[in-house]
């Protein structure tokens, strides 16, 4: 059975955006704006549906032969980066961090813009 033709589209932007909240948490609790000493459980949280739901999208995309898959892939590899490095050395957590930016940005461009016309498709 086959994805609907727009769950790429769908699944790539709740990636993002995910991701998206995901930076701007991280970067409020660096700056002191939030503390999140007693509820840290939020932002590794929110960094697991980040990662499932790239995962989720890559997978879609992979089904519906899209382009955005390949930008989706690459920002999986950089979640599992961030995984493995974890919080210690904040200059390099943040870095880290986001280095997966430019890949989701490319795969909403990609999802967004992708009429599927070069495969054929009618949908």
């Amino acid at each position: 059975m086959s994805a609907p033709p727009d769950s790429t589209r769908r699944l790539a932007t709740a990636s993002a955006t995910s991701y998206l909240l995901g930076c701007a948490l991280g970067a409020s609790v660096a700056s002191g704006l939030i503390d999140t000493h007693r509820i840290r459980w939020v932002h590794h949280a929110l960094f697991g549906v980040t990662a499932a739901l790239t995962a989720a999208a890559a997978a879609a995309g992979l089904r519906q032969r899209r382009p955005a898959s390949a930008g989706l892939i690459a920002a999986g590899f950089g979640l599992a980066r961030i995984a493995r490095i974890g919080a210690g050395d904040r200059r390099r957590h943040t870095l880290t961090a986001l280095a997966p930016a430019p890949c989701y940005a490319a795969s909403l461009v990609m999802a967004w813009w992708d009429d599927g016309a070069a495969r054929g498709d009618t949908t």
